[in-house]
């Protein structure tokens, strides 16, 4: 896998939308160059729902859908178990068919629960802190909202796949 590409690698985009969550920077993407890895490949059909194509709309030419062969990489370093990648290969527009998006390649992302504990509750029952154990390149919400019909507390994080990011520490 060419190194450029992996430079160039996506991390998930903090989320803007959640003022509650912390949103941590991403280790780097790891080039696979001279190394055993395990490589998982998945056909990855183009669907879309696409607005009606209004007349005169120019299909695209066979030689530009040649080598669209709609696959998705997983790739997992095979000796450390970690270094996870996705790769999209280039492909055409679902709805553009005149427009060719380029490969990408992601560092992919899993959820995952940690341990957390109990440390003070107010007298009125409502509330509390609650000390979980994340690692720095944990995405997490800084409140934990639980109602009556859930009577137990779990703290989901967003990791990347076998994360190597640091110690664990405490967050509140």
């Amino acid at each position: 896998m060419s190194p450029s590409l992996v430079a160039g690698a996506i991390s998930s985009p903090p989320d803007t939308s959640c003022a509650t969550c912390d949103n941590p920077t991403l280790p780097a993407a790891t080039p696979y160059q001279d190394r055993l890895a395990w490589v998982i490949a998945v056909s990855d059909p183009a669907i879309a729902s696409c607005p009606v194509e209004p007349a005169g709309t120019k299909r695209p030419s066979p030689d530009l859908l040649a080598s669209d062969h709609n696959y998705e990489l997983f790739l997992l370093d095979a000796t450390t178990g970690g270094d996870a990648l996705d790769y999209l290969q280039s492909h055409v527009a679902p709805c553009n068919p005149s427009t060719r998006i380029p490969a990408q390649v992601e560092v992919p992302r899993e959820q995952v629960s940690v341990p957390w504990s109990l440390g003070t509750r107010d007298p009125d029952g409502y509330s509390a802190t609650i000390t979980a154990q994340v690692l720095p390149c944990d995405g997490h919400q800084s409140t934990l909202n639980l109602d009556d019909n859930q009577p137990s507390a779990g703290v989901v994080v967003e990791r990347p796949v076998a994360a190597d990011c640091g110690p664990r520490t405490a967050s509140r």
